[in-house]
C-alpha cells in the first residue's frame, strides 16, 4: 500500500484507506447516544459516519451529505 491506497484488482478500481482525524474527540463533542439522528455534512468516505451509527444505533438514522462526487 502507498499513500493510503492499495492497489485495485484486475479490472476494479483501486481500495482506499481512511483514518478518521480526531474521533474519539468528534463522538464526545457531539454527545450522541441510542437512536439519535445525525446529519454529517462532511461525508467524505465515511469514517467518522460509521462511529456515529454505531454510537447511534440500532435506531438512530444519518443523513450523509458530500459535494464531492468522487467521496
Amino acid at each position: 500500500m502507498e499513500n493510503g491506497i492499495e492497489p485495485g484488482i484486475e479490472g476494479k478500481s483501486p481500495k482506499f484507506t481512511h483514518q478518521p482525524v480526531m474521533l474519539a474527540e468528534i463522538l464526545a463533542l457531539l454527545q450522541l447516544g441510542p437512536n439519535k439522528n445525525v446529519v454529517d455534512g462532511t461525508l467524505g468516505l465515511g469514517g467518522h459516519a460509521k462511529a456515529i451509527l454505531e454510537v447511534t444505533g440500532p435506531g438512530g438514522k444519518l443523513l450523509g451529505i458530500d459535494r464531492d462526487q468522487e467521496a
